[in-house]
């Protein structure tokens, strides 16, 4: 299970800092319980994103959230290894999706995911939009490369403006 929201932290001087963590809860089969806490660098607050498992590592992708984690125009992509538990951010190169969330996301081939409908953030004149995603991106895991499949008989999706 995953949770995320705010935590403050006290000194022993009692100043407080609030920071913005995502927690992971994984019960091993014997009960026992494993707390792992990301730090908002490593993993922000997210909802609306995809997790497609490809060998010993699932892919995060996309997702809604907090403006101020936002770099529109790009398409966050997390991989968390399922062995150790790291969560790194990767950087694939490519035509992407833009910031989308509430999309659907699948495995096809060995080593690569499919990310069809969902939404498209952007940003104009500084207020955040929506857009609905027409195309397909597939993204290939070995060379680090997005690729965009527009669909048969209709327009490509005009990039989120910036």
């Amino acid at each position: 299970a995953t949770t995320m929201g705010n935590v403050d932290l006290t000194n022993d001087k009692g100043a407080v800092t609030t920071v913005d963590k995502t927690w992971t809860f994984v019960r091993e089969p014997d009960g026992t319980i494993h707390i792992y806490g990301y730090p908002e660098v490593v993993f922000p607050p997210t909802d609306s994103h995809s997790a497609t498992l490809v060998d010993d590592f699932i892919y995060i992708v996309g997702g809604s959230r907090y403006p101020q984690h936002c770099n529109f125009g790009d398409a966050p992509v997390l991989r968390l290894d399922i062995r150790t538990l790291s969560m790194e951010r990767v950087t694939p190169g490519g035509t992407c999706p833009g910031w989308i969330f509430k999309h659907q996301a699948m495995r096809v081939g060995p080593r690569s995911i499919r990310i069809t409908g969902g939404k498209v953030s952007g940003q104009k004149e500084g207020k955040e939009t929506f857009t609905q995603n027409k195309d397909t991106f597939v993204l290939d895991l070995d060379a680090l490369m997005w690729t965009r499949q527009p669909v048969a008989g209709s327009s490509p999706t005009a990039p989120p403006e910036a």
